[in-house]
């Protein structure tokens, strides 16, 4: 569950709705790149905790799909530029020593309103540093998820797991 806010300065944020075991690896995920989007502070109440991130605008791959009825708004050299902008993304990650681990069309914003098309990527809760996927989390997205993953071969997973599912995406 997500939520549109406002930080102390004006800027909209977004507030994220997530479960405690989600916070570990979204927080302290080293990696930083435009494409990205960081998390910058956590509130905890009693019963609930919401990571604040900036807000990107935009819609996900799924949304633009679905309301296009599987035809995106996109030239096909802004499609490849969506996509050259995740796979540089998901690079700096990968130099870095950490894989998503649950790339899928949701969890690609695209803002179709720029000239530019500009690509973040979102939702961290899977990421983890190369050999050290949470293997005690079976909730990932079987459709986009490499054979080392579904076998639970984690120890296997790297970047070849988030390409995998990168063409997964770009496929549909």
């Amino acid at each position: 569950m997500t939520f549109k806010g406002e930080s102390e300065n004006g800027e909209p944020v977004l507030l994220k709705k997530v479960f405690a075991g989600q916070i570990e690896n979204e927080v302290t995920m080293p990696v930083r790149h435009p494409g990205l989007v960081p998390v910058h502070d956590i509130i905890r109440s009693e019963n609930e905790v919401f990571l604040v991130q900036s807000f990107r605008t935009g819609k996900n791959l799924r949304e633009l799909t679905s309301v296009h009825r599987k035809r995106l708004p996109l030239t096909e050299s802004q499609l490849l530029s969506v996509f050259t902008q995740v796979i540089e993304a998901l690079q700096t990650m990968h130099t870095s020593g950490w894989m998503h681990g649950d790339i899928k069309p949701g969890n690609i914003i695209v803002d179709v309103g720029k000239q530019d098309v500009p690509v973040s990527v979102v939702d961290f809760g899977k990421a983890s540093p190369f050999g050290a996927f949470n293997s005690g989390d079976d909730s990932f997205s079987l459709v986009y998820s490499a054979p080392e993953l579904v076998l639970r071969e984690y120890d296997l997973a790297g970047p070849s797991a988030d390409f995998y599912a990168l063409g997964i995406t770009l496929y549909e």
